[in-house]
C-alpha cells in the first residue's frame, strides 16, 4: 500500500485513505482520490476532531454492514470483537443475539 508521506494516510485501490487507530481498531476516517483535500481533512480533523469516528452502521456495539454481493440484500452484518470478525449474518436480530451471548460467555 503506497504511502502519502502524511501519517494515517495511505493509497489502496486508487483512493487515499485517512486512518486512525483507537483501541487497536484502525477505522478509516475519510477517503477521497484528491490527496491534498485529504490532508487538508486529516490535519483539521487531528486538530479538532470535528467528524465523529463512526465505529458502526447498526448503532450496537461491535456489528456493522459488510458489503457482500452474493447476498439478496447486498450487504450482510458483521460483529467483530478486538478487531477479529466473529460470525456474520443476513439476519440482524439473530446476529445481535449472538453477539450478546457471546459476550457473556467471553467476557
Amino acid at each position: 500500500m503506497p504511502k502519502s508521506g502524511y501519517p494515517g494516510i495511505s493509497n489502496d485501490n486508487d483512493r487515499w485513505r485517512f486512518r486512525v487507530t483507537v483501541d487497536g481498531v484502525c477505522k478509516t476516517i475519510k477517503s477521497s482520490r484528491d490527496l491534498d483535500k485529504l490532508i487538508e481533512f486529516a490535519d483539521k480533523w487531528k486538530l479538532d476532531k470535528t467528524t465523529p469516528i463512526n465505529w458502526n452502521s447498526s448503532g450496537y456495539k461491535g456489528i456493522s454492514k459488510d458489503p457482500h454481493k452474493s447476498s439478496k440484500q447486498g450487504f450482510r452484518w458483521r460483529f467483530r470483537y478486538m478487531g477479529k470478525t466473529i460470525k456474520t449474518s443476513v439476519d440482524f436480530d439473530k446476529l445481535v443475539e449472538f453477539a450478546d451471548k457471546w459476550k457473556l460467555d467471553n467476557a
